[in-house]
């Protein structure tokens, strides 16, 4: 199979395996020969605040910290300068945590449609039960709690699903595949592998 040059944004709820299955994506099209910009939104936006100097850093931080998602300019604005610094024409992207709100996803869309890049998106359908699970075995600050888990819920339903409907609309899109995201990791990767530049 040879690679085409394509940008897949990975969403699902918080806990249900994105980081993952980006990680084996882009090892997979390394196996075909390409380098995929890859682009976690979160960790990067969390690496930015880790060390907080100023007033309004230590905010943002805090915010975070208790599952609020910070103003749509601030990750967009790292993603988008991240992209700058590491692209090269014809280089597949893949993208996790971004257009989490709809105000992001009007930011972010507009910039795919200067690059003119063939967009997929990868929804991970998973059940919130075992979400939950998946959110208590990892202890991450912004959701080692029963109270952030339920703000992140929240949020996720709250922002997030707007954000979806915003870019299924969107003529920037190729495709939207939602990908059951249960089982091991291998078979959730499979079932993505099935999606991967199907232009």
């Amino acid at each position: 199979m040879t690679q085409k040059h394509c940008t897949y944004i990975f969403f699902a709820p918080p806990g249900s395996g994105k980081t993952t299955q980006h990680k084996k994506l882009s090892g997979h099209l390394k196996d075909l020969g390409g380098t995929p910009i890859s682009i976690n939104a979160g960790k990067l936006v969390r690496e930015y605040f880790s060390n907080p100097k100023s007033d309004i850093e230590k905010l943002f931080k805090e915010k975070m910290e208790n599952g609020n998602l910070l103003p749509a300019a601030i990750p967009i604005s790292l993603v988008t300068e991240k992209i700058i610094e590491d692209y090269e024409k014809g280089t597949s992207m893949i993208l996790d945590g971004v257009g989490r709100t709809e105000d992001e996803a009007l930011l972010f869309d507009e910039f795919l449609n200067f690059l003119n890049t063939s967009v997929h998106i990868i929804y991970l359908s998973v059940p919130k039960k075992n979400i939950i699970e998946r959110l208590k075995k990892r202890g991450r600050e912004d959701d080692n709690t029963a109270e952030k888990m339920k703000k992140r819920f929240q949020e996720y339903n709250k922002k997030t699903k707007k954000a979806l409907i915003f870019f299924k609309k969107s003529k920037n899109i190729k495709s939207f595949h939602e990908i059951d995201g249960t089982g091991t990791p291998e078979e959730v990767t499979n079932r993505i592998k099935k999606y991967v530049c199907s232009n």
